[in-house]
């Protein structure tokens, strides 16, 4: 029989391991016994007495870490097997994110709060505690340039549909209008709410919309900084609001656990969405190609409360979970679960079936739409991750976290 080759000190080392082991759970004979037979001094032991259990419950976690390493090794090479030459097979609505990320942002000094595409050209813009705005190249990874203007953290962002507008808010209750483009100065700020902004969307016609803590929504005339319109149903914070790509459609979130759907032609609210046992901190429509894909059919029993081609929300928060509405009929398709923590962000594919989200439990997850499977999980952030985005023409995807970093991912 073979031997490990084991030092005298270590053999000693084992030995009144095991005899602490033995003393410290009752099992004297034993103990004795071993004591003589190994000459060990009874005193050297109770020093040692749980040593032997420290290294087993240390080696069933390396074991642990090990097998979930080798889980991850076995997906890169996966990964790396179908990106080789099937990779110029895949079709656009099949690429995804991929580790490892393509870079690393650094720039700001705080927790990030939003990050977004520019919806035209290869851009990122972030906000962040820090109270500054940053404009990052996606080919370079270089921050271009920093708006500062707000006094408190940054919360949220959204760009015109021609994009050469930028949208901000913060906690310092305003809401600022930027020429994105030319000057980036600030064209405009607005201020109105009685708590601090959180979320803001354009209108297709140039107006926008901001939601507060003072649980109001709010219309604005970008021309004349006056509001035209409150939007009064929620009972608490408002979280996010998010047009639909129509702009008829605006969704709302909220503290107060209820996801509603108001039409922007009447400003009535038409749809409750119930469901969330807790704070609901993201909403996201799905891409006209996700719907199409899913082949939503409607019972004819059903009360269709918006007429016209089928609208898909999804929904998720403090509960974990992600709820995808049917918002016609007011009614939840599907829950889909697995998270650990709360959930921060969700962003559709812009041409395939799948869903991603990110959350406080430091993980980017991809759902496939058709069977409501995670197919990928990726740790993008030592710390909780509090946005995703992707861009809607090119194969990227950005998150940003409480690390103050952003991280670009390679779709393919």
């Amino acid at each position: 029989m073979s031997h490990l080759l084991v030092t005298a000190k270590q053999h000693i080392e084992i030995n009144t391991a095991l005899a602490g082991y033995l003393k410290k759970n009752g099992y004297l004979n034993s103990f004795k016994a071993f004591l003589a037979e190994a000459d060990l001094q009874n005193e050297n032991v109770d020093s040692n007495a749980a040593t032997l259990e420290r290294k087993f419950l240390t080696n069933a976690r390396l074991q642990v870490k090990v097998t979930n390493l080798e889980k991850q090794l076995a997906e890169l090479q996966a990964d790396a097997c179908r990106d080789g030459p099937a990779r110029t097979n895949r079709k656009p609505d099949e690429w995804l994110p991929r580790a490892p990320e393509r870079g690393t942002l650094i720039g700001h000094r705080m927790s990030i709060n939003r990050v977004i595409f520019h919806p035209i050209y290869t851009l990122i813009v972030s906000g962040s505690d820090d109270a500054s705005i940053r404009i990052w190249d996606v080919l370079t990874g270089r921050c271009e340039r920093a708006l500062t203007g707000h006094t408190n953290a940054v919360n949220d962002l959204a760009f015109n549909a021609k994009g050469n507008q930028l949208l901000s808010c913060s906690s310092d209750m305003t809401a600022k209008l930027w020429d994105f483009g030319q000057t980036y100065s600030c064209l405009r700020s607005f201020a109105g709410h009685d708590h601090s902004i959180t979320t803001v969307a354009f209108t297709a016609d140039n107006m926008f919309l901001t939601g507060s803590r003072d649980s109001l929504i709010k219309l604005w005339e970008p021309e004349t900084a006056r509001c035209i319109h409150n939007f009064r149903g929620h009972e608490d914070w408002v979280r996010m609001i998010r047009l639909n790509s129509s702009s008829k459609y605006l969704a709302s979130c909220s503290t107060d656990r209820a996801v509603k759907v108001w039409s922007m032609e009447s400003k009535n609210l038409i749809v409750d969405l119930f469901g969330h046992d807790h704070v609901v901190e993201c909403i996201a429509w799905a891409s006209e190609a996700t719907v199409k894909a899913m082949k939503i059919s409607v019972d004819k029993e059903a009360d269709v409360l918006i007429e016209g081609p089928p609208l898909v929300l999804a929904s998720a928060g403090r509960d974990r979970s992600i709820r995808v509405w049917h918002v016609n009929i007011g009614a939840c398709l599907f829950i889909i679960d697995g998270h650990d923590n709360w959930v921060r962000g969700l962003v559709f594919h812009p041409l395939g079936n799948y869903l991603i989200s990110v959350a406080d439990d430091k993980t980017m997850r991809t759902w496939d739409m058709d069977n409501q499977k995670q197919i990928k999980s990726i740790l993008p952030h030592n710390q909780f991750v509090s946005g995703v985005d992707f861009h809607k023409t090119e194969p990227y995807v950005v998150t940003c976290s409480a690390d103050s970093t952003l991280k670009l991912w390679e779709c393919r």
